[in-house]
């Protein structure tokens, strides 16, 4: 859910947001940063690769300024779906959130 908010104020506002963003990409980069230290499972770890290569990628970007706000906020929301598919199959009885609007 926090890629598609940092996805949202990107995309609305990145000027008026960006301490927000800051410190939600902050949170997220070190909990991307635990999970790369985490032993999965083969599953998991498949399901997470396409997730890991994209968030990585955005967060580069963004470290080193993002050049094209909106094509940057439609990714790192991408990224946040992948995620949240990717848990889905690994637990498909756990509730699917709800996104705003793009």
């Amino acid at each position: 859910m926090n890629l598609h908010q940092v996805g949202q104020w990107t995309n609305d506002n990145f000027s008026a947001e960006q301490k927000k963003i800051e410190l939600y990409m902050g949170l997220i980069r070190k909990n991307v940063k635990a999970l790369h230290t985490f032993p999965l499972s083969p599953t998991l770890t498949k399901e997470l690769d396409g997730f890991l290569k994209l968030y990585d990628d955005l967060d580069t970007e963004y470290q080193a300024g993002i050049k094209d706000q909106k094509a940057w906020a439609g990714k790192i929301i991408k990224c946040g779906t992948i995620l949240v598919t990717s848990c889905k199959k690994l637990n498909p009885s756990a509730p699917t959130p709800s996104f705003p609007k793009e």
